[in-house]
């Protein structure tokens, strides 16, 4: 029988994902991405790069074990390794989880001289060739304030109309505000510092050098407050 959806049901639909997940298969072919994060590696039980807590599916709906399809045997808990990204302006999580990608990709980085740190606004192709094969290719740096979708070019527009307005840190403000609104148990209980400058850094336009420089000046004025376990809280 169909039921209407309730909020609560909107919530958990929002919470699953900020963003369409990429997992690289060899019928996709060569793919141009440019990154907008370092890579990130997350345990489970551990809180992920957008603050949620990591909790593969290792049952179905029922509370049955699901049994890997490779193992043949019931599926334990996995980690997770990924970043952000933009794929054909569209923004997506990459996800590094393949051993083989990111032995080669790690490889690629190192030729290029560039560090994980590094990695957001450089642009990739990246092509599995086979199972374990890979073609990467660094296609070099895209300013990813400035690509060419309709958001990322309204919120351009808003910022250059309003220069004030950015430097005030109202952008870092305003999506801090309303993550506490729909995150106030996870506020209490205290946030991460990289884990909160990668979410802002979905959330607005701004590089992690920009957001972490605005958050010292939020919490010089009191907005947020660092506890003595170094975890933050917004006031």
């Amino acid at each position: 029988m169909a039921k209407v959806i309730t909020e609560d049901m909107f919530d958990d639909i929002v919470s699953s994902g900020p963003m369409q997940f990429f997992k690289h298969t060899e019928d996709k072919g060569a793919v141009e991405i440019v990154f907008t994060s370092s890579i990130t590696h997350t345990e489970p039980g551990d809180e992920d790069m957008f603050g949620r807590i990591w909790n593969p599916p290792i049952t179905d709906a029922n509370g049955m074990p699901i049994i890997d399809p490779a193992t043949n045997k019931p599926r334990e808990a996995w980690p997770k390794t990924e970043a952000t990204c933009t794929i054909n302006g569209m923004p997506h999580v990459y996800s590094f989880s393949a051993k083989s990608l990111l032995r080669e990709f790690i490889a690629a980085l190192r030729q290029e001289g560039i560090t994980n740190d590094d990695l957001p606004g450089t642009k990739w192709s990246i092509n599995r060739a086979g199972r374990w094969n890979w073609v990467i290719k660094y296609l070099g740096k895209e300013d990813i304030d400035e690509d060419n979708t309709s958001s990322s070019s309204s919120k351009k527009d808003e910022k250059e109309e309003s220069p004030k307005k950015e430097e005030s840190g109202d952008e870092v403000k305003d999506a801090l505000v309303n993550f506490k609104k729909t995150n106030p148990q996870k506020v209490e209980a205290g946030l991460n510092k990289n884990s909160l400058i990668q979410y802002i850094c979905f959330e607005t336009d701004l590089k992690p050098t920009q957001v972490e420089g605005k958050l010292t000046s939020l919490i010089e004025s009191g907005f947020l407050s660092i506890r003595d376990d170094g975890l933050i809280t917004i006031n």
